[in-house]
């Protein structure tokens, strides 16, 4: 047994030399660099084409949820407003409270947008809900708690 035909080992038949990489090449540096760095710029131009689909998708699901009308509803008609005792209180109340527990709300630029404006419409719903100051000739749920809270300072 030649040196060459130990178990395991085999020399190259005469006249093909052997290669030390995958494709044949003779494994200079400036070749290594150029085979590893294709794969990298393709994974990367791979991430961007997705991160720019990913961008351009969330800027089409933005301008249609502007369709959905909820939120920017007008305000309902003033059927009974609340009797106030003074001018103080009445400013004090406008103030303080009108914007939610009220008909008489005022949107900033903020709540006419989706998805702010869901938010908005659902924090109003709940505030008027709960004590309208513009609909005094209904029932107010938690008149008692403002009563309260107002007398308690």
């Amino acid at each position: 047994m030649s040196q060459g035909e130990k178990v395991g080992f085999s020399s190259p038949p005469s006249g093909v030399e052997e290669s030390t990489d995958r494709e044949g090449g003779n494994g200079s540096p400036a070749e290594t660099e150029q085979r590893t760095s294709q794969p990298v710029t393709g994974r990367r131009r791979r991430w961007k084409r997705w991160l720019s689909f990913g961008a351009l998708g969330l800027v089409v699901l933005f301008g249609l949820i502007q369709l959905i009308p909820y939120g920017r509803a007008k305000n309902p008609p003033v059927t009974r407003a609340a009797i106030w005792p003074s001018a103080q209180a009445q400013t004090l109340a406008e103030n303080a409270c009108y914007d939610c527990h009220s008909n008489l709300t005022k949107q900033w630029w903020a709540t006419k947008i989706a998805p702010a404006s869901w938010l908005a419409q659902a924090d109003v719903n709940g505030g008027r809900n709960a004590l309208n100051f513009s609909e005094w000739d209904k029932p107010q749920a938690e008149l008692g708690d403002a009563i309260e809270t107002v007398q308690s300072g």
